[in-house]
């Protein structure tokens, strides 16, 4: 269901990026005053993604075009994630009235587009609203289930990685570029190219330098730093046992093995000794298998704004 977002036709369409884009280049001071980009990216990427999966954008980069909620989601959203993930990391749940609030906030927000949704399912069906109309999540979801609660938690969970995904890959390459001049003006070289025209989809992929950044960031900066998964069934993993590690290790059903990203990304003998520099430069020869798990397997399909450096992946 989420495979067709990202088709060529879908990710090509840069015109929904470039309007979100022009919304958050217009709230950033032209007068050398300091700006928070990550608190910007945060807003582009909740406006990007709930356009593509719920068929209409919060709009939280424009005030006179928002949704009347669309700052309290956005604020909910964050507030959330970001309290759960420290229970993750803590192992245990703290009693929290505001994240109850915030969270059954989302839930009433979500609903309500579910159920708009629900009410127009016969025009969706018959492609009645808007025959140009391009592929939306919910709609598509309407095809396989009714059942607004399942609605709801899948366009939400897409949402989880749609957003928070992206937003951390831009602002940690921009904390780079921020430091790095070097790389700043290879950028800019290369984006010179254009003219001062925006880029169609192939162009766009022919921006080498721009992908080996990207692809620097996520290596170094990981958007999951860290995951788990837990054992179906026994089974063994190829190395990693005995004196020297390098024998197989049993793994009993039921078993939680955890691994981390952030440290696999920056190990020196599968990178080399320069693992902890940023270098774009590396991705002109480099061709990493499992050592590189830049969206650790799960969200990755999910990055709409990026999957066009993934496309023939």
């Amino acid at each position: 269901m989420i495979r067709p977002n990202f088709t060529r036709s879908q990710v090509g369409d840069l015109a929904i990026y470039e309007e979100h884009v022009q919304h958050m280049l217009k709230l950033i001071p032209e007068n050398g005053r300091t700006v928070d980009l990550q608190e910007l990216f945060f807003k582009l990427t909740m406006d990007t993604a709930t356009k593509f999966l719920f068929g209409t954008s919060v709009n939280s980069l424009v005030k006179e075009k928002a949704h009347k909620d669309s700052d309290r989601f956005t604020d909910a959203f964050t507030y959330v994630t970001e309290e759960m993930a420290k229970d993750f990391r803590s192992i245990r749940w703290r009693k929290d009235k505001k994240r109850q609030a915030d969270g059954q906030f989302i839930k009433d927000f979500a609903d309500g587009i579910v159920a708009d949704a629900l009410a127009r399912q016969d025009d969706i069906e018959t492609g009645g609203i808007d025959k140009k109309q391009d592929y939306v999540f919910l709609y598509e979801l309407l095809k396989t289930t009714r059942d607004p609660y399942t609605l709801r938690s899948e366009t939400l969970n897409v949402l989880l990685a749609g957003r928070d995904t992206t937003a951390s890959l831009l602002a940690h390459t921009f904390f780079v570029l921020a430091r790095r001049r070097d790389i700043w003006d290879k950028l800019h070289e290369e984006v010179a190219q254009l003219q001062d025209k925006a880029p169609d989809y192939e162009q766009l992929k022919q921006m080498k330098y721009v992908r080996w950044v990207l692809n620097e960031s996520l290596r170094l900066f990981p958007v999951v730093p860290s995951n788990a998964r837990i054992a179906m069934n026994d089974t063994v993993l190829p190395v990693g046992g005995g004196d020297d590690e390098k024998s197989p290790v049993f793994v009993p059903k039921g078993t939680l093995v955890t691994y981390t990203v952030w440290s696999m990304h920056r190990r020196k003998d599968l990178w080399g000794e320069d693992a902890e520099e940023f270098k774009p430069e590396r991705w002109q020869s480099a061709r990493p298998g499992w050592e590189y798990l830049p969206f650790n397997g799960g969200p990755r399909i999910c990055i709409g704004e990026f999957a066009i450096f993934d496309a023939d992946s």
